[in-house]
């Protein structure tokens, strides 16, 4: 079966903390630092009540089009063969 399709950006953001408002907290801060960053924001922090990762990936040979042929690829390899 063909690995999952990626788009041309993705974004993986982890986040941790001990309460619902530290995670919350953490995340309009790391906002600021991505918007701040750009395409190439890469973050790791941790503190008291609160932490997180971030890395941001680029494909830029990835086009919507290859995109969609590569996910309609991999849905069908997914599907269950037919009797």
């Amino acid at each position: 079966m063909p690995e999952r399709p990626h788009r041309a950006y993705e974004l993986d953001i982890h986040i941790g903390g001990d309460t619902w408002k530290d995670v919350m907290h953490d995340l309009r801060h790391l906002l600021q630092h991505i918007e701040d960053h750009g395409e190439k924001c890469q973050s790791v922090m941790g503190g008291p009540s609160c932490g997180h990762a971030v890395t941001s990936i680029v494909r830029p040979e990835m086009t919507h089009e290859k995109y969609i042929a590569d996910l309609d690829a991999y849905l069908q390899a997914k599907e269950p063969p037919h009797a």
